[in-house]
């Protein structure tokens, strides 16, 4: 009898303590230890906008708390580890990108959606934009402006006269080739901002600015040559091929989004009048 009394008399305090008083935070705290569990699992978004890979989003899981707010992503933006997936690729991610941006640039969406691995096949993302590959093609475009520049001067010298090599081609391939394929992708990724265009990340603006630099890695090979018709024709068609790239895999994104197609079409036409500038400026400048 006493047993069972006492048994009886466990079973109404745990009752009691468990369930009597809402207030007992040892029986609520497992369910909001679920709860943040649940929470922190989801995948973080950098500041460029574009989400991370699957392989990498279990790796961010315990930095969700970190860039909740405004200053922990402003932060994030001086973090090493936000840009590293960004250089994540090897020679056969940037080749196949390279010829991509050859072959596809007159197909809508191919080369952002196929190449750069933006839309998911069979559910799986691919690599995304990466900026290793734009990186190099910037750098390499900027000596071979200056080279086949100065190549040019010494095939139009007069025989007797001398040639002397000119470094500021350098230093004005430098800032040229830097505002274009950097600069201006991020001011348009700030006009899109402000016209309320969403669906482009900026660093998918300068990863598709970078690889449609490619053609022009070409055209500065046929600069070298003695003919000024050929280096019109080289310039031009370098020109036609990354304005086409950038307009094909931009502006489906960017009519979408607007209802009207006034804003879209005016940063269209913006986009187009910069690759014209480009061409005029790299013309009259270097060759």
């Amino acid at each position: 009898m006493m047993s069972s009394q006492q048994n009886n008399g466990m079973g109404d305090n745990f009752s009691s303590n468990a369930f009597g008083n809402p207030n007992n935070q040892d029986f609520f705290q497992p369910q909001m230890n679920t709860q943040i569990q649940m929470q922190s699992v989801r995948p973080q978004m950098d500041p460029a906008g574009v989400p991370p890979p699957p392989q990498q989003q279990q790796q961010q899981q315990p930095q969700q708390s970190q860039h909740t707010t405004w200053w922990g992503t402003c932060m994030s933006c001086c973090d090493i580890q936000t840009y590293k997936r960004y250089f994540d690729v090897d020679t056969s991610d940037i080749s196949s990108r390279i010829a991509g941006a050859l072959m596809y640039f007159y197909v809508p969406d191919k080369f952002r959606n196929d190449i750069l691995g933006m839309a998911p096949k069979e559910g799986v993302m691919g690599k995304g934009p990466d900026l290793y590959g734009p990186f190099w093609i910037t750098m390499t475009l900027i000596f071979s402006v200056a080279v086949s520049s100065n190549a040019e001067l010494y095939f139009h010298s007069k025989v007797g006269n001398g040639f002397h090599y000119d470094i500021s081609h350098l230093l004005n391939a430098f800032t040229l080739v830097t505002v274009f394929g950097w600069g201006l992708p991020s001011l348009l990724w700030l006009l899109m901002k402000c016209l309320g265009l969403e669906g482009v990340g900026m660093v998918e603006l300068i990863c598709l600015y970078g690889y449609s630099l490619t053609p022009f890695l070409i055209a500065t090979l046929l600069c070298m040559l003695p003919w000024e018709f050929l280096i019109w024709v080289g310039l031009l068609l370098a020109t036609v091929m990354s304005g086409m790239l950038i307009l094909r895999n931009l502006a489906g994104l960017l009519l979408q989004s607007d209802s009207t197609t006034q804003r879209a079409g005016s940063l269209l036409l913006f986009i187009f009048g910069c690759h014209f500038l480009f061409f005029l400026v790299l013309k009259f400048t270097f060759y």
